[in-house]
């Protein structure tokens, strides 16, 4: 013999898997009715999951470091200063001395690309040379982990 408790718990878990079970169901039938509808199936509306798969060339890392450098030397130019190796440190004295010269050369800055490069000791070590024949070297510690040494030519 059934008890009221125990029928009401069997009538929940009904309810609860008739209710389940349309609802997949719906699912299911909204899928098939709409298959012609490449939205559902494109993956790439939706941003989740994606990647891409790119051969990394050194123009591309040595590009994606210059940037970096850029970036850095125009938003937030103690961050810039902090990236600077030994040398570059002692040719600037102090933050100011870079703030200031970073400052009056915004404009110039802001316009410059990778002229040419090379590339040394499998990657660790980059020679970048930007228009205005300024030189910048790179010395990778790991992925965007880097030291910098920058030489301006007398015409910057």
């Amino acid at each position: 013999m059934l008890t009221n408790n125990l029928l009401r718990q069997i009538v929940v878990w009904a309810v609860i898997v008739l209710l389940i079970s349309s609802g997949v169901f719906y699912v299911r039938d909204y899928i098939l009715k709409n298959k012609n509808n490449t939205d559902i199936y494109n993956k790439e509306n939706y941003g989740y999951n994606e990647f891409q798969l790119i051969n990394v060339t050194s123009e591309i890392v040595v590009n994606r470091y210059f940037q970096d450098l850029k970036d850095k030397i125009l938003n937030d130019t103690y961050q810039a200063y902090k990236l600077l190796s030994s040398n570059s440190l002692e040719q600037f004295n102090s933050y100011e001395a870079f703030s200031n010269y970073i400052n009056s050369r915004k404009e110039k800055i802001q316009g410059l690309y990778v002229s040419k490069y090379t590339e040394q000791n499998n990657g660790k070590r980059y020679i970048v040379v930007d228009q205005y024949n300024n030189q910048y070297t790179f010395l990778i510690d790991a992925v965007l982990v880097y030291k910098v040494s920058i030489n301006y030519s007398s015409n910057f």
